[in-house]
């Protein structure tokens, strides 16, 4: 079995194993592979096996998501953030923390005026539009101001006015560089809610107190910690909101970064094996000692048994600490320099 996964940017992981015949049957086999008679087995037997319903753990050569016919499909964005958005989003937020000073970087929170429920509803099927229109009008602010203009954002389901006996509340997330050093603010409270106001009335077609749209504050610790934070704020509510009002009233999108992170993003995630057979003997001898020092968190998947009565492990998934991260990383620029 061969260790594979993800280590992201913002330091969160996922470990699994393959076997090593499973490449083959993902990808199109070349007509230079040759692969031997008893890899060719090996792989029909987990085929037939998946086949007949019996469960392989997490390396399994078919979609486990895929819908029964006959099930509805369900609505984008029903379900929440994803787990990929989730850390694709600390990632970009990880990557504008390390590329300017901490000092510099700015998280904005926009919010909506009170309104009834048709409203609401006008408004969330605008809701990638005025989300795609204002962070275009910052990010075009910020690069005037020969900063990069690359931003980060998540959405949060405010879930309070809910409570209240109101509609939900959508929250909008950004970070990104908001001065040079030394420099001054290139965007203001006041331009930013004028903005965003402006937008709003032209979905809303009337006035509203403008007053509590939006909050600018330096980050003072972890930008990737304050969206995290936010966007799990009212996923526990989702469903039961969902079940009174329906999933139109959800936006078709909890998340989104400039195009330039995502390749960042991608370019400095590590999928090398050799990495994670690095951090497959890390948890080992973790799990043996019980000092997981280095890790910020580790949790162990485990599956049903062939027997069904024990469980078998399967994967590990957590988060490294700054330290144990950036040794992975230096090793890993080692390796694929050499």
């Amino acid at each position: 079995m061969i260790p594979c996964g993800r280590i992201w940017p913002s330091g969160d992981f996922g470990l699994g194993y393959r076997p090593r015949g499973e490449v083959a049957l993902r990808k199109t086999v070349h007509t230079y592979v040759r692969p031997s008679l008893d890899g060719l087995a090996r792989v029909y037997a987990a085929c037939q096996l998946m086949r007949a319903g019996v469960r392989l753990g997490l390396s399994v050569l078919v979609n486990s998501h895929t819908r029964r016919k006959g099930t509805p499909r369900r609505t984008r964005g029903e379900l929440g953030i994803s787990a990929y958005g989730r850390k694709m989003l600390g990632s970009a937020a990880r990557i504008i923390e390390q590329t300017s000073p901490r000092s510099c970087v700015s998280f904005l929170t926009l919010t909506l005026p009170p309104m009834e429920l048709l409203e609401y509803e006008a408004l969330v099927a605008h809701w990638a539009e005025l989300v795609r229109t204002f962070l275009q009008w910052l990010s075009r602010r910020l690069s005037t101001r020969r900063l990069s203009g690359e931003l980060a954002y998540g959405v949060e389901l405010q879930t309070r006015r809910w409570r209240c006996g109101s509609p939900v509340a959508l929250h909008l997330h950004v970070v990104f560089q908001g001065r040079k050093k030394g420099g001054s603010w290139v965007v203001s409270c006041k331009e930013c809610r004028n903005e965003w106001a402006s937008l709003l009335r032209s979905v809303l077609k009337r006035d509203f107190n403008e007053t509590g749209l939006e909050n600018l504050q330096r980050v003072e610790r972890s930008a990737a910690g304050y969206l995290s934070k936010y966007i799990s704020k009212g996923s526990d509510d989702l469903q039961e909101y969902v079940e009174e009002y329906g999933p139109e009233y959800l936006p078709s999108s909890w998340w989104g970064c400039s195009l330039s992170l995502k390749r960042k993003v991608k370019k400095m995630t590590i999928t090398s094996e050799s990495a994670m057979a690095f951090l497959s003997n890390l948890l080992d001898r973790a799990a043996s000692t019980g000092d997981f020092s280095g890790f910020k968190f580790a949790g162990q998947i485990t599956v049903d048994s062939w027997d069904g009565l024990t469980k078998k492990a399967v994967g590990w998934y957590g988060t490294l600490d700054r330290d144990l991260h950036l040794s992975i990383q230096i090793r890993h620029r080692g390796v694929e320099s050499a």
